[in-house]
């Protein structure tokens, strides 16, 4: 019998004890990053008011089209959608590497792909990737819609259905979120400019 020289690492408890060490990496990346970002898009407004503030006084004309940025709340609902979604995939891949390589190697990579697309929302939060996000989200979510009501024809019993679990349901929520999320964040709003009139509340 021929021994493959990674088979332990497929082995559920250490599995999960890799995954949990990836995972607080990533978290702590995840912080990293958002702390850098919310830093680098407070520069951009302050640069963008000294700006608009500029042109005032030297009477530059106003440039027609203004360039629109993401809604931050938006922009931390994918990450943290992402991030959970990945979490849970990650946590649940060992069980299905047990059931079968395709369906384990499906979930680890959902997994380091929703992780690290997590972090690079809170980098970048380019339109392009939103939609990515977005329509990576939707298509899970599909994907785990099918597998619920009429079953995948691939695996060791095809077209059977499976149980709807909390955990799945949850994920599947994250990720409905996520999408949600990302096409309000592409959508943008465009910045305030600096002198005019604001609503005031009595």
């Amino acid at each position: 019998m021929v021994t493959l020289p990674f088979a332990h690492v497929v082995s559920a408890s250490t599995f999960l004890e890799h995954f949990a060490h990836i995972g607080f990496g990533l978290v702590v990346t995840i912080g990293v990053f958002a702390f850098y970002a919310r830093e680098r898009r407070k520069l951009r407004r302050q640069l963008a008011i000294s700006d608009a503030r500029f042109a005032a006084v030297i009477g530059a004309p106003r440039a027609r089209s203004e360039r629109r940025v993401p809604h931050e709340a938006a922009v931390w609902s994918v990450a943290i959608g992402l991030a959970g979604a990945g979490l849970i995939h990650g946590g649940v891949a060992s069980a299905h590497l047990g059931v079968g390589v395709l369906a384990g190697t499906f979930f680890v990579g959902s997994a380091v792909l929703q992780l690290c697309g997590a972090v690079a929302v809170l980098a970048v939060a380019s339109r392009r990737l939103l939609h990515g996000a977005a329509v990576g989200s939707v298509a899970i979510v599909l994907l785990w819609l099918v597998t619920r009501t009429v079953g995948l024809p691939l695996g060791s019993e095809p077209w059977q259905s499976e149980p709807v679990g909390a955990v799945d349901l949850v994920a599947s929520v994250l990720e409905v979120i996520t999408a949600a999320g990302a096409l309000l964040a592409a959508r943008g709003r465009v910045p305030r400019r600096a002198g005019a009139a604001q609503p005031v509340l009595a």
